[in-house]
Parts: structure tokens; sequence; C-alpha cells
């Protein structure tokens, strides 16, 4: 089985992701942006990249023309579309790949009541997603609450559940052990959680 990965950004936990999914017994392919090429170890024959500036028109269209020919070349079986901005590609790929599954793994979504946001801003992004995930097959969650955020909005016919498969730590950890304290590394908001851990 042939996939291909599509991800307009892959800094920090989709490049993780996307290093696990290398290694895993299916042909897999990334689309990736040039610039963030050293992030992802691996085979450079199972990596193209598109040229990106940031987000913007420019990238976005320079995403969609790179993964219009790279779909066409590999007629992959499963086409992955990593992250919000690589979901604006599901109504074109469905045209030129009708044979491909898609799938749209969105790794956070945008509208988490939880995270402080414009109402409107929100409500735009909600409608948007809705349309485009109509041209997906199944849309990833990665966590019982990312799980329900989808199910609420797409339905649960579309939404699968498949938990963020880290690798396991080779660190041994005690959690009876006293520590001084711990190391946190990640982004800062509520999202990953920092807020739970300093409770």
């Amino acid at each position: 089985m042939t996939v291909l990965h599509i991800a307009e950004t892959i800094k920090g936990g989709v490049a993780t992701v996307l290093r696990q999914l290398s290694d895993s017994s299916l042909e897999c392919f990334f689309l990736i942006p040039n610039s963030q090429n050293s992030s992802l170890d691996t085979e450079a024959s199972k990596k193209y990249r598109f040229k990106d500036s940031g987000r913007g028109l420019g990238s976005i269209l320079s995403l969609a023309l790179k993964g219009c020919s790279v779909v066409k070349l590999l007629k992959p079986d499963v086409i992955h579309l990593h992250s919000s901005f690589s979901l604006l590609l599901a109504p074109i790929l469905s045209l030129i790949s009708r044979r491909s599954k898609i799938l749209y793994q969105p790794h956070g979504v945008f509208y988490d009541p939880n995270v402080p946001r414009s109402s409107w801003k929100m409500l735009i992004i909600k409608s948007l997603e809705r349309v485009l995930v109509s041209f997906v097959d199944r849309v990833v969650a990665i966590s019982e609450y990312e799980e329900k955020l989808l199910i609420n909005l797409h339905g649960s016919k579309k939404v699968v559940l498949l938990k963020n498969a880290a690798s396991p730590s080779l660190v041994a950890f005690d959690p009876e052990e006293q520590r001084l304290g711990y190391l946190f590394v990640g982004r800062l908001d509520e999202q990953k959680g920092i807020d739970e851990l300093l409770k």
C-alpha cells in the first residue's frame, strides 16, 4: 500500500508523527516544505518538497501544484493530509485521484472551545472545514477530546480515533521517586496541558 503524507508545515509534533510513520511497513512518501526538509529524517527518494515562504497564498499555491503533480506521479492508495492548510487541497485531490482514499488529521483543532479565540474566526474556520471535509474519506482524531470536537462538527461516520502514538520513552520513570522538578518541552498553550502539570 502506498501512502502520500502531505503537510503544509511539519515543525514540532507533525514532524514526530511523520518520522514514526516513515518507519512503518507501508510504502510512505512525504510532501513537505522545502525550508523544513531537515526536520524529517528519511530517504531523500521518499521526500518531495514544495517552495514555501511562510504561511501565505504563495506557499499554499506551491503546495497545491506540487501536491497535484506528486499524486499524479505516485497514484497513492491513501493521501494523508496533515493539519488545516493541507486540507485546502482536498477538493482538487479528490478530483484528480478518485481511487485514492483521503484522510485528514488536524493535529489539534482551531475551534477548541477551551482556547480563547474570536467567535467569528471560529465560525468561519468551522464552516470552511465542514465543506472541505466533505471531500475526504475519514478524519483522524488523536485523542478522545479531539474526537468529541470533530464528531460534533463532522458526525461520527467520518471520524476515527487513533490515539497519538508517541514512541515510548527509553528513560525509566518511577512516579514514586522524589524529584526536584519536571521538564516540559512544547508550546505553552492549553492544548499541551502545561496548566494541568502545574496544578
